[in-house]
């Protein structure tokens, strides 16, 4: 099995200028991706190569620290271990995320701006006292970038 990511209402995108913030608590349980978010006239699309058929899926959260509802894999295409991609509608400088994964994988967060890879970071979770599943944040900062595309690799 791979550790697939989880993505949490608690998701901030970017964390620069007027510090818009994305969370999946206003779209249904059951929107699968692609699907497009607003906020604060910043557009985040959310992608993954499993779409259309939905890689991604809204579902009530069951984690510790994510709370609301959690961008989930699999989805209705049943699809595990795929990546997520997240296109907004104009650059951003920073980005913060919280996740969870289904075991002990390194999450990979790369940055591109028009298709061209600008960065990459990593991160482990933990799993929180009397959870099952590893938990944490993500972030990057500096570069310009259009889109970010969110992944694991490894078995746990």
């Amino acid at each position: 099995m791979y550790a697939d990511p989880v993505f949490s209402r608690g998701s901030t995108l970017p964390r620069a200028r007027h510090d818009p913030i994305f969370n999946f608590d206003t779209d249904a349980v059951g929107t699968a991706t692609t699907f497009t978010d607003v906020n604060d006239g910043l557009s985040a699309t959310f992608s993954s190569p499993n779409d259309p058929g939905g890689g991604f899926v809204v579902f009530s959260t069951f984690f510790s620290t994510l709370t609301g509802h959690v961008l989930l894999d699999p989805g209705p295409a049943e699809a595990s271990n795929i990546p997520l991609t997240i296109a907004f509608g104009s650059n951003v400088t920073s980005i913060v995320l919280d996740f969870a994964t289904d075991g002990s994988s390194l999450l990979t967060m790369s940055a591109l701006e028009n298709g061209t890879l600008v960065g990459s970071v990593n991160a482990m979770g933990i799993i929180p006292a009397g959870c099952f599943y590893p938990e944490g944040t993500i972030s990057f900062n500096g570069a310009r970038r259009s889109q970010a595309v969110w992944g694991t690799h490894g078995k746990p």
